[in-house]
């Protein structure tokens, strides 16, 4: 604290007369005229946008920014680069106040190249609805606008119609307080790339209903009070990307709009304070892969009247990660882990249930030839699941994807499975047709051989149901045809497909 004291009296007596705001001016893509300074905030090399007015900074009169000029109106795009004096600079950064109060902008583009956002640089533009956001790894330095204004205000400081947010596909930072205010926004995506979130990135957006949450290695500086999505009262969905690994601290706290939680597989870790305060929470589903739920995580989540756990081992968890839930919650746990939970720290206090089975499906591989029922599904009690494979006229069922031939089938599922169900058609002409979408390849069995259509260019290999290779080929245009040794199920990979085709040979 004492070094920011010093730094700011130097500052201050930096600021106390009027300067000049630019060092030249030039007409960006879109239209408009910008105003810019060499920047020194990322290093050197590149170019600020700035605004061209004079501003005295002892009477704080931000309304001076454009004082004598033209604000810029309509559809602005922000260029990479700008050429002046016979050289090119990169653009690396919007400074504070920018475009402040620039009320006739209607959508801004930011590229990839800028770094660095100041404070309310976009602060007060009522008209603009949407952003396309590209910035890579972007950052304000906050120490400014405290010294400046003292407040912490986000570059989009109450923009209060801004409702459309684009993130570009390299963007990997999201900085602090962005949308400070920004009431209209009603759902934003945090994409795959994102590797930070600001503290308050989101702060009093009261519009906000949803967030689609896909970034999958993603923290954020959470010493702070002023969280992510802090009081965004009207969140009531929360969507969780199946990628996601990570839950980081604070990311929903005190979002009282929320009413329940579902956990992907694939989440390891659920970060502290995560779901603090969430206090209209009534039920909780935990994925397969959870290994630890951070301390206080759900503290304060006093209307949980369920808890659904995937994982068979029992997450870890801290004396406060449940603090505030009631004892008489119902915890639905695996067969077999009941044990587990009724011994392990935290969880045991809950009242456990042992009713979840492994994951079971049964589907058809051609929904236009035939469908599949399950007729029983499997319990921790009784195991056995049975299904019926139901062809449609002009198409029979010949197999399940394992080679078996029953129908009804009956499996006793002791883990994870999937059992797809195979039809053929009466006439024979397109007999055993397996088709995937990803790749288009089609595989069946006429008259005792096995031909693949589809695979021009691959190398198709042919192999027995023990993986042993019995032949290769590849497809320069036509079909592929493989006589096969015997009856039975044979397996063809194409090219690196990462999975096998089946095909029976009756």
């Amino acid at each position: 604290m004492k070094q920011r004291f010093v730094f700011a009296a130097i500052l201050t007596l930096a600021l106390t007369s009027k300067v000049f705001a630019y060092d030249f001016s030039s007409v960006a893509p879109s239209g408009q005229t910008l105003y810019y300074t060499f920047d020194y905030t990322t290093g050197g090399g590149g170019v600020e946008v700035t605004y061209p007015g004079v501003l005295d900074y002892d009477n704080q009169s931000y309304d001076n920014c454009w004082s004598g000029y033209s604000k810029p109106i309509g559809n602005l795009t922000i260029p990479s680069s700008v050429s002046y004096g016979g050289n090119t600079y990169s653009v690396t950064s919007i400074g504070y106040w920018a475009f402040y109060g620039c009320s006739g902008l209607t959508s801004i583009t930011i590229p990839s190249a800028v770094t660095y956002i100041g404070a309310d640089a976009f602060a007060n533009c009522s008209g603009i609805i949407t952003l396309n956001y590209n910035a890579k790894k972007c950052y304000y330095a906050g120490i400014r606008v405290v010294i400046l204004n003292q407040h912490f205000h986000g570059a989009f400081y109450n923009c209060t119609n801004l409702s459309i947010v684009n993130f570009g596909d390299s963007v990997t930072s999201i900085p602090q307080y962005l949308f400070d205010r920004c009431s209209a926004i009603r759902s934003i995506a945090i994409p795959k790339p994102i590797t930070y979130i600001g503290n308050a990135a989101f702060l009093d957006c009261g519009g906000l209903s949803t967030v689609n949450y896909y970034a999958t290695n993603c923290t954020f500086a959470g010493e702070s009070v002023g969280v992510a999505f802090n009081t965004c009262s009207s969140l009531s969905s929360v969507n969780i990307g199946d990628s996601v690994k990570i839950i980081p601290p604070n990311l929903f706290g005190n979002c009282i709009g929320l009413s329940s939680v579902y956990i992907p597989n694939a989440v390891e870790q659920i970060g502290n304070n995560a779901f603090k305060g969430c206090d209209h929470i009534t039920n909780i589903t935990l994925g397969k892969g959870l290994t630890m739920i951070g301390d206080s995580a759900f503290l304060g989540c006093t209307q949980v009247v369920r808890v659904i756990s995937n994982s068979i081992n029992p997450p870890t968890a801290y004396i406060n990660t449940f603090n505030g839930l009631s004892d008489d919650v119902i915890l639905n746990v695996p067969c077999d882990a009941a044990n587990a939970y009724e011994n392990a720290a935290y969880w045991f206090r809950f009242n456990i249930q042992e009713d979840l089975v492994y994951d079971f499906s049964a589907t058809s591989s051609n929904p236009a030839r035939g469908t599949v029922t399950i007729v029983t599904e499997p319990t921790c009690d009784y195991r056995e699941a049975q299904v019926q494979a139901n062809a449609y006229h002009g198409y029979h069922f010949d197999h399940w994807s394992d080679g078996n031939t029953d129908n009804p089938r009956y499996i006793v599922v002791m883990q994870d499975t999937t059992i797809i169900a195979y039809f053929y058609s009466d006439n024979g002409e397109d007999e055993g047709i397996e088709e995937t979408a990803e790749d288009g390849v089609k595989l069946y069995q006429r008259n005792g051989q096995i031909v693949v259509e589809g695979a021009e260019g691959s190398r198709v290999m042919l192999y027995d149901v023990y993986g042993r290779l019995l032949a290769t080929k590849r497809d320069d245009g036509g079909l592929l045809r493989f006589d096969a040794p015997a009856a039975g199920v044979y397996l063809v990979r194409v090219g690196d497909a990462p999975a096998s085709k089946v095909v029976v040979i009756r």
